[in-house]
């Protein structure tokens, strides 16, 4: 028993070595808060081996439960400054326009521009232009189409100078629309989920209403076929959503 326990004391702090070394390389929290969770994390491991080591549940839940509490922090703050940076963005472009406007150069609007935000924003920007500047040498591997898409603008951008601000207005243009266009989609969604919450409601009251006055397995093929014939409703429903967003 104690032998299981300490070889799981050991991959658990394996695991929370990892993500230490995962949140140093994305940067998310500062160099004092990584020391509070890793000390934390340790203090932790070892109170649990001290007072629970005879408790196996006990034992297992408090060594795995912080590192899934980690984990989804991480998580959520990563989506919470995406949501950030791609919401704050047509303001660092009316920076930018207005520095250029001003006679400067088109990298260093960038580098001036910058200035007026978080630190964590700089450093995605830093990244960005890393990837405009030194495409071929730039290890920064890239997964979110938005930051993508401002690569492929940025690059635009830097290689035709003279069209620089009109390609920058264009850029803002496009992301006005696009915002509006998901404004306008996740109310059409909501609309959607309502509507199938009510119909689902009224079906499952309707079904236990008649489930009580004629009884189930009297009427078991009728039932299956409403059934079917509801859950192909909502499919039929939810595609001809679907289908609208996209023309729009």
């Amino acid at each position: 028993m104690y032998l299981f326990m300490i070889l799981h004391s050991v991959f658990g702090l394996l695991i929370g070595i990892r993500i230490y070394k995962g949140l140093c390389k994305k940067q998310i929290y500062n160099k004092t808060t990584l020391t509070k969770i890793g000390t934390g994390f340790l203090a932790l491991n070892l109170l649990n081996v001290i007072f629970f080591i005879t408790n196996a549940v006990l034992f297992l839940f408090f060594l795995y439960f912080p590192l899934i509490c980690v984990v989804f922090a991480q998580k959520t703050l990563e989506f919470k400054r995406r949501s950030q940076f791609k919401n704050q963005f047509p303001m660092f472009l009316n920076q930018i326009i207005l520095q250029i406007h001003l006679g400067h150069s088109f990298r260093r609007s960038v580098e001036t521009a910058k200035l007026s935000f978080s630190r964590n924003y700089q450093l995605n920007i830093d990244k960005i232009m890393e990837n405009v500047v030194f495409s071929q040498q730039s290890k920064f591997v890239v997964k979110d189409i938005f930051i993508n898409q401002i690569i492929d603008f940025f690059k635009k951008v830097d290689r035709v100078p003279h069209q620089s601000v009109d390609w920058l207005i264009f850029f803002r243009q496009k992301l006005h629309l696009e915002k509006n266009f998901r404004h306008k989609s996740k109310q059409i969604t909501l609309q959607l989920r309502l509507q199938v919450l009510v119909l689902g409601v009224l079906y499952v009251a309707l079904f236990i209403f008649v489930v009580l006055k004629y009884g189930f397995l009297n009427n078991l093929s009728l039932f299956l076929v409403s059934i079917l014939f509801f859950l192909m409703g909502i499919i039929v429903f939810v595609q001809l959503i679907r289908g609208s967003l996209s023309r729009n």
